[in-house]
């Protein structure tokens, strides 16, 4: 049995006009703009995706603290980002694929 995953997100996040920051690159846009997230992702939805995955890469303190940020915020805003990440993938997701972490 052939399963399809989604594709990429930082690519569409570009050609849809974000601005993807140094280090946090699509992170940024879990925070700013997660309605466009979930666009992405109920896109690949739409389309056909057995298997969506989170827009979880770069939400880690290491990454936001390359950014300037204190290690206390860091850890904070990683937070915020991993779980509005997490929240679209699953609400575009609905009951009717599965959602993988990336």
């Amino acid at each position: 049995m052939i399963k399809i995953l989604d594709g990429a997100m930082g690519s569409e996040l570009i050609q849809r006009g974000e601005n993807l920051p140094d280090y946090i690159w699509s992170a940024d846009s879990n925070i700013k703009n997660p309605e466009l997230v979930y666009q992405i992702h109920k896109d690949y939805v739409n389309v056909g995706s057995d298997y969506i995955t989170t827009n979880t890469f770069r939400t880690t303190p290491r990454a936001y603290v390359k950014t300037g940020l204190s290690k206390v915020d860091s850890i904070e805003i990683a937070h915020k980002s991993l779980k509005s990440a997490v929240k679209m993938a699953k609400r575009a997701a609905g009951n009717k694929i599965k959602v993988l972490g990336s």
